[in-house]
């Protein structure tokens, strides 16, 4: 099992929450599930065909680096994630009315 933990470096980045969600790539037994709170895109990988490059970043690992990792992309691919799972839901009209700019 190996955890990474990604930050976004745009000054302007989603900062709502994404629920688990789980992918396998194709052609592996290794699962992934990834998730997002406020700003903190996590990665969590599990299974044995798990990449040995993937497990030196792994922020799980027990020695006394903790590696984090930081770029513009990781923002990006939360939001397109939202963006893909509420791409056919209808707005409820409370939200709606939310969303409408304030005179």
């Amino acid at each position: 099992m190996v955890l990474t933990v990604c930050l976004s470096s745009k000054a302007k980045q989603f900062g709502g929450v994404i629920p688990p969600l789980r992918m396998q790539p194709q052609g592996t037994e290794e699962e992934r599930y990834y998730f997002h709170v406020s700003g903190v895109y996590y990665c969590l990988l599990i299974g044995s065909s798990i990449d040995p490059k993937m497990k030196m970043l792994a922020f799980s690992n027990s020695g006394p680096v903790r590696p984090v990792l930081v770029g513009e992309e990781w923002g990006e691919q939360a939001f397109d994630i939202m963006r893909n799972l509420t791409r056919n839901v209808p707005a409820s009209p409370k939200l709606k009315q939310g969303l409408k700019p304030k005179p």
